[in-house]
Parts: C-alpha cells; sequence; structure tokens
C-alpha cells in the first residue's frame, strides 16, 4: 500500500515540477515511501503508548534513539510490519524497564560505559550503497555519535531522566551491534 501511494505521489511530483526527470521517479518514490512509513509508525507507536499514558517516555525515548542513529546508523528490517513490530518491541522494553527496573548508579554506569564502546566500535552502521566509506568518513561519523551522546546525556541529567535514556542507550547500542554484524563489519 504505501509502494502504490508512494510511486502515485512520485509520479505527480515528476509530472508537475519542471526542473525533475522522469529518471528521478524512483528516487522520489523511495524517499516518500520512507517518509510515510517512518511518520505512520511514528503515529502508531505514540498512540499506544498515548493510551498506556506512557507518551512522555515514549517521545523522549523516541528523540534519544533517533538523534543517535542519524549519525550512527544501525540495524534495518526488511519490510515495514517487521520494522513495525521491531521498534515496537524496542520501545515497549525501554520504557516498560524505566517502570519495573531501578538501576543502580553503578548499573548505569556500566551500561552507558558498555554502550560507548559498541558505538565507537561500530558506528557508523549504513548500507554500503548508502555511504562512501573512508577512514576520514568514519571517523566524522564517529565524533559525531560521541558529541550526540553526550549532548543528551546532559539532557536526561536536566531532565532527570537518566535511566530513560541509559536504556535507550543500551538498546540502541545492541542494534547497533546486530546491524554491524549483519553487515560484517569488522572490529
Amino acid at each position: 500500500m504505501l509502494h502504490q501511494l508512494s510511486l502515485k505521489m512520485s509520479k505527480h511530483i515528476v509530472s508537475h515540477a519542471s526542473i525533475l526527470k522522469e529518471d528521478q521517479v524512483d528516487t522520489i518514490r523511495y524517499a516518500i515511501e520512507t517518509l510515510l512509513g517512518e511518520l505512520s509508525k511514528f503515529v502508531l507507536l505514540w498512540s499506544f503508548f498515548f493510551s498506556l499514558h506512557l507518551d512522555h517516555l515514549f517521545l523522549m525515548a523516541f528523540m534519544i534513539f533517533s538523534c543517535i542513529r542519524v549519525v550512527a546508523g544501525g540495524f534495518h528490517f526488511s519490510t515495514y510490519l517487521s520494522c513495525l513490530i521491531g521498534s515496537f518491541v524496542m520501545y515497549t522494553v525501554i520504557i516498560m524497564s524505566t517502570q519495573f527496573i531501578l538501576l543502580t548508579s553503578y548499573s548505569k554506569i556500566l551500561l552507558i560505559v558498555l554502550s560507548v564502546i559498541i558505538l565507537y566500535v561500530f558506528a557508523p552502521v549504513i548500507p554500503l550503497n548508502r555511504y562512501e566509506h573512508n577512514k576520514g568518513s568514519i571517523l566524522r561519523k564517529r565524533l559525531q555519535t560521541a558529541v550526540m551522546v553526550m549532548i543528551l546525556f546532559v539532557f536526561a541529567l536536566y531532565t532527570n531522566q537518566i535511566q530513560l535514556f541509559t536504556l535507550s542507550l543500551f538498546v540502541f547500542a545492541l542494534q547497533l551491534f546486530i546491524g554491524g554484524i549483519k553487515h560484517e563489519k569488522l572490529l
């Protein structure tokens, strides 16, 4: 359904925009399909957590996860449904864990350190056909990831959500590890 809708939209855009060419339909279709998929996934997840009165935690976990993922990449599912289910499970684990598991200060430090090590080793995890891989660009992505983690850490301290940050970061690191293994990224 998303594919057909995005194909119609991209053909309409190309037919009405004089600077675009017919050979750009597939690129525009992919962008629209991705945008519609992410938007619908976000609305469904937010609606679910809103119904449980946990939408504020979902929004913060989503922000933490998304900000790091933009620079570090990560694991990608092959279908929309598997991505929706995987995202649902991931956010549910993060949010429910913050509600029912109290991490000690030492546990938080250990999880953050472990997560940062995994991030440094595996970031960026981006499909080979979408990213130019060289040592300089990889180092830049790693530095951007480190800066983003530090900014989010300060934000989490400021908002008193360090446990949510810790669990979000750890789950992100785990999915980055899986994405790195999937893409056969060497340590």
